[in-house]
């Protein structure tokens, strides 16, 4: 049996050592490997949230500018109503009349952020305040789809109704404006008619139904105002991970 002295105790302390540095050593490159994998797939999806949370703002924009436009078409209506007339000479009667009849909805979901949640990997985000303001995007969203919802629900079952009921047309504006169709026969025009023009000007219905339009109107703007300022906030957040 070997004796207790002639056990090279040095070099066995040494090669355990090593043996644990390099153990340690594997333990770190492969942490090291997986935070690194983590980051790249960290940066594609701030990357494809970047892509998507742009095309919605420049989607909001744009309702933005519609609802604003049918704003004002309701106004040139109200204010018609008041003096009796339609005395605009640079906006047909049509047009405005085609604005109150429509509601434009948008549907900012299933995308990457949708896909995250569901897979519960929201965390692999590492900023913190991204996370609670990606977290909240469909809050801010709903209530935006809720006034849209109920501003197409008014012109759908109320409004279009009504212009049905008393046979006022809207092939004239759609001739004018949409240049992606033609219509097929002569378009015809309310002004064609000034009996039906003071007829609806003087019905205290279409009067009520310009009013709740109004409001809906304004209103979805307050909410477009705020889902404009959290988008910014989050393309804003995401540009200053992107440059971490």
């Amino acid at each position: 049996m070997p004796n207790a002295h002639d056990i090279p105790w040095k070099r066995i302390s040494v090669e355990a050592a090593a043996i644990v540095a390099s153990i340690l050593l594997a333990f770190a490159i492969d942490a090291w490997w997986d935070e690194r994998l983590e980051r790249i797939e960290e940066t594609e999806i701030l990357l494809g949230l970047k892509s998507e949370f742009s095309w919605y703002r420049d989607e909001l924009t744009d309702g933005i500018a519609y609802n604003e436009n049918s704003r004002l078409m309701t106004a040139a209506l109200m204010a018609a109503i008041r003096r009796g007339s339609w005395d605009s000479e640079t906006l047909e009667i049509d047009m405005a009349l085609a604005a109150v009849s429509d509601a434009k909805t948008h549907d900012f979901g299933g995308g990457i952020l949708d896909a995250l949640i569901s897979a519960g990997q929201l965390e692999i985000i590492s900023d913190y305040e991204l996370r609670l303001k990606l977290a909240s995007w469909r809050q801010v969203f709903n209530e935006i789809r809720d006034d849209e919802e109920r501003n197409r629900t008014h012109s759908q079952d109320r409004v279009i109704p009504y212009m049905l009921r008393w046979q006022i047309p809207h092939s004239r504006a759609f001739d004018l404006c949409c240049d992606w169709m033609t219509w097929p026969v002569p378009s015809r025009s309310l002004a064609d008619d000034p009996d039906a023009v003071s007829r609806l000007l003087a019905d205290p219905e279409f009067d009520a139904l310009l009013d709740f339009k109004y409001i809906d109107i304004v209103h979805t703007a307050l909410e477009y105002d705020a889902g404009i300022q959290t988008m910014t906030e989050i393309l804003d957040a995401i540009d200053d991970s992107l440059s971490d």
